[in-house]
Parts: structure tokens; C-alpha cells; sequence
């Protein structure tokens, strides 16, 4: 809660994979007024995200994978479930290049993979300068426990302002 409060995200992410049938649960979401576009492989997924982005608006954008393959893209203005539910594929997005990166990474295998590699770019340096730390001061890996929480939140807070988003 801190961590949106500093960070101000323009879109929240989130990571659906629901266990039941895609038709009733895409009728019920087209009632409430809430956009959605299927994502599917034969078409060009970059190309259907970034339609979906400019014909659609609202904060709360969602990737629902069901068990019958299908991939679901949806955004509304109001989110779907309470704040407490799905926490754990759930990102804070800066800016509209970010999401449609985020978005690419989960639908596609190949952008999955080259995404994978962007992380590396903030924890290599990071890891390196430890070493470094810890060879010349022993106590420095002890501090950096008991630090822990609060370097989680800066790395976190890191990887917003270098990837354009960073897991809530």
C-alpha cells in the first residue's frame, strides 16, 4: 500500500488463471461494461495488444488464462476483485510501453524468455557490489539481513523507474 502511495502507477497488472469455461465468464464480464479482446496465436499478439490498449481505457488491465487455452485480455476502471485477492501476480505499471511489454512477456513464449533477462540488468550489479562489501567488510552481509525489508521495497522501487513496472 506504501509502495502505490510513493510510486503513483498509472496501471495495475494482474495474472488471471481461472479452472473454469472462458464463454459464460466472457458474457458476464461484457455486461458489467468491461472491454475485452481474446489473444490468440495465430494473429499477431503484438499487434492485437496494441490495439486493445488504444481502443480501450481504464487503470485495471487483467491477462485471464483459462484451463481450455484460451487468453483473455481485459481492462475496466474499477478492479475486479478486493485489494487482498490475487496478490501474487499483480504489478504496478508506470507507463503504457511498460504494459504492453508486461502484457507481450505472458502471452508470448519468445517475448517470456527475452524478458526473463531484463531483471538481470538491476540484480547483477547489485550482486557484484555485495561481493565486493563482503570482502572487505565481514559484517556488511549481517546488516544487509537485517536490512532486508527495506532494500526489498528499493529494489522493487528500482525496478519501477528502470523497467517501467515492478511486482505489488
Amino acid at each position: 500500500m506504501l509502495l502505490e502511495r510513493l510510486l503513483k502507477p498509472s496501471y495495475r497488472f494482474r495474472i488471471w488463471e481461472l479452472e473454469f469455461d472462458s464463454k459464460k465468464f466472457v458474457e458476464g464480464l461484457r455486461r458489467k461494461g468491461i472491454h475485452v479482446a481474446e489473444l490468440r496465436e495465430d494473429w499477431d499478439v503484438e499487434l492485437t495488444v496494441e490495439a486493445f490498449l488504444e481502443s480501450t481505457f481504464g487503470e485495471h488491465v487483467y491477462l485471464i488464462k483459462f484451463k481450455d487455452g484460451i487468453k483473455l485480455l481485459a481492462r475496466t476502471t474499477d478492479p475486479l476483485t478486493k485489494e487482498f485477492k490475487l496478490k501474487e501476480n499483480a504489478y504496478l505499471v508506470r507507463n503504457e510501453g511498460a504494459l504492453k511489454k508486461l502484457i507481450l512477456s505472458q502471452a508470448s513464449t519468445m517475448m517470456k524468455i527475452l524478458m526473463g533477462f531484463q531483471p538481470l540488468v538491476i540484480w547483477a550489479p547489485l550482486v557484484f557490489g555485495l561481493q565486493y562489501l563482503d570482502e572487505r567488510y565481514p559484517f556488511a552481509g549481517f546488516f544487509l539481513v537485517l536490512l532486508g525489508f527495506f532494500l526489498n521495497d528499493l529494489l522493487k522501487i528500482l525496478e519501477y523507474f528502470i523497467l517501467g513496472y515492478c511486482r505489488e
